[in-house]
């Protein structure tokens, strides 16, 4: 398969990321957060936990033939960061996967232990975005390093929205303050941004260092 092969279908399953995201990451959770009695919520609306699974299960679908065409295609940009870029980016997936048995554990129990699975999925989202922050700085890194045109300044926007990530989860689990909140939520903007171009980037088979 030619690299820019490699790009388009990378390009088509980055994009492809942004219709499950939002909804098993955001608009879910938010919505059983916002119930007086999440259990109660939960046992008469399991469809929505049946919902969120299939999400869940779906993006570790692309995540995982994603990685590996994201290994393919950075490998000639910088191997070593390229291999570590790509274990990390499975270290995501792993946790995932353990994310989406907080899920069956709900539906198991019937919506029982919803609130401790909730926010178990919640911790463990939190984790991989830690691995996440990682992996999505070597690739900004290695587009801003590897390529000579215009697209190279896709990496810093990646870079800064990884670091939106980074203390986004370190603010969860460390330090717990208003002012880094913001700053997370705002420097998570670079990621959104540079995420949708990563896609675009990939599609127009742009991420071929020359």
């Amino acid at each position: 398969m030619t690299l820019k092969k490699r790009n388009l279908i990378a390009g088509i399953l980055y994009l492809a990321l942004i219709i499950p995201g939002p909804f098993a990451y955001i608009m879910i959770p938010s919505l059983l957060e916002s119930q007086s009695s999440i259990i109660n919520y939960v046992s008469t609306h399991m469809s929505l936990i049946y919902l969120w699974i299939l999400l869940d299960v779906l993006i570790i679908a692309i995540e995982i033939i994603l990685s590996y065409y994201l290994l393919k295609i950075f490998e000639g940009f910088n191997k070593k960061l390229s291999m570590v870029a790509f274990i990390l980016r499975l270290a995501v997936v792993a946790v995932m996967i353990i994310n989406v048995g907080f899920l069956f554990n709900i539906v198991i129990s019937n919506g029982v232990e919803s609130l401790e699975m909730i926010k178990n999925h919640k911790t463990f989202i939190m984790i991989w975005q830690l691995f996440f922050s990682i992996h999505i700085v070597l690739l900004g890194y290695m587009i801003f390093k590897g390529l000579k045109n215009y697209v190279k300044y896709l990496g810093i926007i990646l870079m800064l929205g990884a670091l939106g990530y980074l203390i986004d989860s370190l603010n969860y689990f460390f330090i717990d303050n208003e002012f880094f909140t913001l700053l997370g939520s705002f420097l998570l903007i670079f990621i959104t941004v540079g995420e949708i171009s990563m896609g675009v980037a990939l599609l127009l088979k742009k991420i071929i260092k020359t």
